[in-house]
């Protein structure tokens, strides 16, 4: 099977820091879940490409032409700052319409499951990275750094890892990779509470286990896909 292409894109960067509070930044906290989503999906046929891996300042053009360039399958803006406490909105062109209805059921059922968001819509808006993209293309937004409580979730990397997992799965399920062939489970693999990626066939899966096996504190194996 190809590989198919995804970018993530997280948002903001350099002297641009987005949304800030409670000793937390959009910035930062975007590229966590990047990363975090990456690592989500190893052992899958996906080539990632991240728009930033530091800290840098991109435009939304820069972004968006990266993604073309690269002949990307899915594009994916990530947000940290929804329009609600606790919530999480998705958000795709209002005037590309690309064949998106199955992609934001996707990204919000699996992020609300997992980070245990409330679901603030599916929604539309003009934004270039989601009109310029010559691919399906879908911003992201979770949580409210003008919110405490959401703060104090945002400072658990447990959370993170969680926005991250209901990333990488609606990647997946929008992809159609949790169905390839096989019919075996696909299996999440965490280590000290960090995903080292997600893997189907058996022997891998054990490589990976047995090569942290008396070093880790715990790892934890949480079955994503049923075969």
């Amino acid at each position: 099977m190809a590989k198919k292409r995804v970018v993530l894109d997280p948002a903001h960067g350099g002297n641009d820091s987005g949304e800030a509070g409670y000793g937390l930044v959009e910035k930062d906290l975007t590229l966590r879940v990047a990363k975090g989503m990456r690592q989500a999906l190893v052992g899958f046929p996906v080539g990632v490409l991240l728009t930033r891996n530091k800290d840098i300042e991109l435009t939304e053009e820069e972004r968006v032409s990266l993604a073309n360039e690269w002949g990307a399958d899915l594009f994916v803006s990530i947000h940290i700052g929804s329009e609600s406490e606790k919530g999480f909105v998705s958000y795709v062109s209002e005037k590309n319409q690309r064949d998106t209805t199955y992609l934001q059921l996707a990204f919000q059922r699996e992020i609300v499951k997992r980070a245990h968001l409330n679901d603030g819509g599916r929604k539309q808006r003009s934004a270039l990275c989601l009109d310029g993209a010559l691919m399906p293309a879908i911003l992201t937004s979770s949580y409210s750094l003008q919110s405490a409580k959401d703060a104090k979730r945002l400072k658990d990397r447990r959370v993170i890892e969680a926005l991250a997992i209901g990333h990488g799965t609606g990647i997946l399920e929008t992809l159609d990779l949790l169905r390839i062939k096989g019919n075996k489970p696909t299996y999440l693999v965490q280590v000290n509470g960090v995903s080292v990626g997600s893997y189907k066939n058996k022997t891998k899966l054990m490589t990976i286990i047995n090569e942290h096996v008396g070093e880790a504190k715990n790892i934890r194996l949480e079955q994503i896909e049923h075969g």
